[in-house]
């Protein structure tokens, strides 16, 4: 019999994914000057299958490719062997995308504090004949644009907006207000400032909410992710 107090001579190997290894640490810049990195990752395809097999025993023995085994999970929803897999970015993105990341639990994330730091000067605007019409069948929708001329009025309202924000906010820095008190001058620009922070994301995550999108998408008569 073995003794389960001897050492043993299996070692730990860590899975690695040679497309992410190949972009760690490098930025790719988005919208207006945000950005988003690959700071580490755990797992990957094998790491889902390992996790099926053991999970389901015989049930998969008859899916002989990780390939098929995968989609297989994915096609009948069987989503926990995908929290196998996790990826952590370093982002920059508006406050509106961080704020819809926090409450579909989509990561496990820690945010650049502005308790603790002067906010980060950085926020996004709007093109003129980029202001969408709220659709009036989809209350979280948009139907087409704004008038030009509506849109470069606000553009420009805009612009005068967070120029006063940023104006009001160092003011009240060189002070020597207290930056948790100072907080208020970045929340009246909220909308359009970004966030910085880390994202740790689980695959099986990023899976419900494909899902959910391909169930939307069929819904409205598009075709299926997979």
């Amino acid at each position: 019999m073995p003794n389960e107090d001897e050492p043993t001579s299996d070692k730990a190997v860590r899975v690695n994914v040679d497309g992410l290894d190949a972009i760690l640490g490098k930025r790719f810049p988005c919208l207006d000057d945000g950005f988003v990195r690959v700071v580490d990752y755990l797992g990957a395809d094998a790491s889902i299958v390992q996790a099926a097999r053991i999970s389901y025993g015989s049930g998969t023995r008859t899916v002989h490719e990780d390939r098929g085994l995968i989609r297989y999970l994915l096609r009948h929803k069987h989503t926990t062997p995908f929290e196998m897999c996790e990826i952590k970015l370093h982002v920059r993105v508006p406050m509106d995308t961080w704020r819809q990341w926090i409450r579909h639990r989509t990561a496990n994330v820690n945010e650049y504090s502005t308790r603790y730091s002067v906010a980060i000067d950085r926020t996004q605007t709007t093109a003129p004949g980029q202001w969408r019409i709220q659709s009036t069948r989809n209350r979280q929708g948009a139907a087409g644009f704004a008038d030009a001329e509506i849109g470069r009025m606000l553009s420009e309202r805009e612009e005068a907006f967070q120029a006063e924000a940023r104006r009001l906010y160092q003011e009240r820095i060189d002070a020597g207000i207290a930056r948790a008190r100072d907080r208020d001058g970045v929340v009246a620009v909220e909308p359009v400032v970004e966030a910085v922070g880390l994202v740790v994301v689980e695959r099986q995550r990023l899976v419900v909410i494909l899902l959910l999108v391909e169930e939307e998408s069929v819904r409205v008569g598009g075709k299926a992710l997979r």
